[in-house]
């Protein structure tokens, strides 16, 4: 939930333009003109442009000397940006998805913490000007949320701490602020819905890590010790935004660094087109994996979203450049949105994404059209995100008829059909008795795939931890995403599920609390290439198992969290050249014990070289070129002689061709496919030899 919450930060005030300036930005208190307002009060912001269609940039102040104009005593809160006609995207958004040179903003309720603040507004043509308004504590508020921060390596009383903005989102936008002593507390009104309690504006704590927000259903009274503790940066990470010939791109957005193996989430601004991200790492851990993620739309429609770095090893202490290439559009996927076969009701946002340019996003206009920026020279995935949190909730009771997602070419079409859907799955989620139940806004969803991997259908988990699940007719496996992994599911997953003008209401899932570390090593091990990561299980018939999976980290020691039970720590991987220390082994995980250690030492038994031109692993190389058309080579090497099968299937699975079947001496190979005759599209090539499998996506390209 953190990169939710910055991605709010960034988004949850957006939204800002009709004559040759900007010249003016009212807030609207209680549906009238007022610069004053009491917490809880209904607030909107109104402001112009110069152009329909131009972006505000705001730069949001704590007005401390109160004097309505940004001077050298006021603290800035955040750098953010207004688009006009631009929809939600997590966020309150202009209300209209027309650019017509007003941005207007409805924030609901509102009740930041009392205090005067102070906004520079910025056009795009260069004009400008300061707005502020100011906020009263409300009498006797229904209910409270306090605590205290800690920052690392300070302690308090110090001015350090003063005025941090701890925010509550739920029913509207609270906050708090910090004291010389890292106290605060924060007004809310009464609420059934969950309240994110977190810190807000993170960039004005420079040089620390923001934790992870808590989640809460607050309705009365006061809900104290609610403390966060943030880590000093141990290393820096920077870099700018660029296009394809390395020059500074100037944009304003959000951007996070993303712990590899944990998931954790620190972020920044994009600030003129460059960043600096500060880098907490795991306790005892002094270098790790991180990639680099933007988030945010401004750089549509001139470039593509930049799509997540590859994963890059930071050490205690480093200070690393990490530039992001935004590719510039040239092409346009188009789309339609309908509502049983009807222009739709809401604005619903499409989202295209490929690993070579990245994403783009847009959004249906009032007849349900959208057209998607995109680079040409690639197939996209496209979606339509039904995320309340990051997209339209679709009507309740709806799914999409013709799939939630498609595959497509610059140029496409896609289409969305939303009707009512005809079947219900439903179940709860239990805990292992003994374990703590956590706050449900913050648990998860239940996600139902058809057995195609066509059509996809996802519901949240609600306040009682019940979830309901409309969907087609069809057959689907269905699992349970916690979005915290501080949980493991049981079973798995149930598989091949049918549904025809049914209700099945039993799908429950058991969650397990994941108490214990168990690290399992690799020592001296020869890694083969298509080894990436590591899963284990416990003991039972699949999948009616607890499960987990790590990445391979570059020391090859896996630290998985694991719950209790009877988990099989299988061999990763075998080399005829080596001996392994250890065979398969069961780890018996217990309530109470915490960790566990597994070591797989590979010992090389033969001391030769290979023989001239014979590998000395087992591997399959990415074909060449790819994309290609019509003809590309796929490269193998044979550490020894063995049969070879390398078979072309289709993305529905159908095998299509068979481009080796036949015993091969140990050596290197090159095979060649000609697709001459086969659509554009993603095809997937097989390679088997001797109990090793690996499967690999290439892209015709016509």
């Amino acid at each position: 939930m953190k990169k939710l919450l910055l991605k709010l930060f960034i988004l949850c005030l957006i939204s800002a333009t009709p004559v040759s300036a900007v010249t003016y930005f009212t807030y609207w208190v209680n549906g009238s003109p007022s610069n004053t307002l009491v917490q809880g009060d209904l607030l909107a912001w109104e402001a112009d442009v110069a152009t329909p269609g131009n972006t505000l940039t705001l730069h949001f102040y704590i007005d401390l000397d109160g004097n309505h104009v940004v001077s050298s005593g006021d603290k800035l809160l955040e750098v953010f940006m207004l688009g006009d006609g631009e929809p939600s995207d997590g966020g309150p958004a202009d209300s209209s998805t027309v650019p017509d040179g007003i941005l207007y903003v409805d924030f609901g309720p509102f009740g930041f913490a009392p205090q005067s603040y102070v906004m520079l507004v910025e056009d795009e043509d260069g004009s400008s000007l300061t707005t502020w308004f100011s906020i009263s504590e409300m009498s006797n508020p229904p209910a409270t949320v306090s605590g205290h921060i800690t920052l690392e390596g300070i302690t308090p009383p110090d001015t350090s701490y003063e005025n941090i903005m701890i925010a509550a989102m739920g029913m509207g936008m609270f906050s708090g602020l910090t004291d010389a002593s890292g106290a605060y507390t924060i007004n809310l009104i009464s609420s059934e819905q969950p309240w994110q309690i977190g810190p807000f504006f993170t960039s004005m704590i420079h040089g620390f890590v923001a934790p992870e927000g808590i989640q809460f259903i607050i309705t009365s009274g006061d809900t104290t010790g609610i403390d966060f503790y943030f880590q000093k940066a141990k290393a820096w990470v920077y870099g700018q935004i660029q296009d394809e010939s390395g020059v500074l791109i100037p944009v304003n957005d959000g951007i996070a660094l993303q712990n590899f193996d944990t998931n954790d989430y620190s972020g920044g601004p994009v600030t003129d087109g460059e960043f600096l991200l500060p880098v907490a790492f795991p306790d005892g851990d002094t270098t790790a994996q991180f990639t680099i993620e933007y988030y945010g739309e401004n750089l549509l429609p001139d470039y593509m979203i930049p799509a997540q770095s590859e994963p890059f090893t930071v050490n205690m202490g480093d200070s690393l450049e990490k530039n992001l290439t935004a590719f510039a559009t040239d092409a346009v996927i188009y789309g339609y949105v309908t509502e049983n076969g009807q222009p739709p009701n809401s604005s619903y946002k499409i989202v295209s994404y490929t690993d070579i340019f990245g994403t783009s996003i847009s959004y249906s206009d009032s007849s349900g059209y959208l057209e998607l920026p995109v680079r040409s020279g690639s197939l996209y995935w496209a979606y339509i995100s039904t995320d309340p949190w990051d997209g339209t909730p679709l009507p309740e009771g709806w799914v999409v008829e013709n799939g939630n997602s498609h595959t497509v070419f610059p140029g496409d079409t896609l289409y969305f059909n939303i009707i009512p859907a005809g079947n219900l799955i439903s179940g709860q989620v239990l805990f292992d008795e003994g374990d703590p139940v956590p706050q449900v806004f913050d648990f998860g969803n239940v996600t139902a795939r058809d057995t195609s991997w066509t059509d996809w259908y996802q519901a949240e988990i609600d306040s009682g931890f019940y979830y309901y699940l409309p969907l087609l007719d069809g057959t689907y496996n269905v699992s349970l995403d916690v979005w915290s992994g501080d949980y493991l599911t049981f079973p798995n997953e149930y598989v091949n599920v049918t549904v025809q003008q049914d209700t099945i209401d039993s799908l429950n899932f058991i969650a397990n609390y994941a108490h214990a570390d168990l690290t399992v090593k690799l020592v001296d091990a020869p890694i083969p290439q298509w080894f990436d990561g590591y899963g284990i299980s416990t003991v039972g018939e699949w999948p009616f198992v607890y499960a987990q999976w790590e990445n391979l980290p570059g020391d090859t020691t896996f630290h998985f969290r694991v719950c209790e039970g009877n988990w099989l720590i299988s061999v990763p991987f075998t080399d005829p050249d080596y001996v392994i220390s250890r065979s398969d082994t069961v780890v018996v995980v217990s309530d109470t014990d915490s960790s566990y250690y597994v070591e797989f030492v590979y010992t090389n038994i033969t001391g030769l070289e290979s023989p001239a031109g014979v590998p000395n692993k087992l591997y399959l190389k990415q074909n060449y070129p790819n994309p290609f058309n019509p003809t590309t080579q796929i490269e193998y090497g044979l550490a020894r002689a063995g049969r070879v099968e390398i078979s072309v299937y289709n993305m529905i699975g159908e095998k299509i061709a068979t481009l080796v079947n036949d015993y091969r001496k140990a050596g290197k190979y090159t095979v060649e496919w000609n697709a001459e005759g086969f659509a554009s599209g993603v095809y997937i090539y097989r390679f088997e030899t001797d109990g090793f499998l690996q499967s690999k996506k290439f892209i015709l390209l016509k």
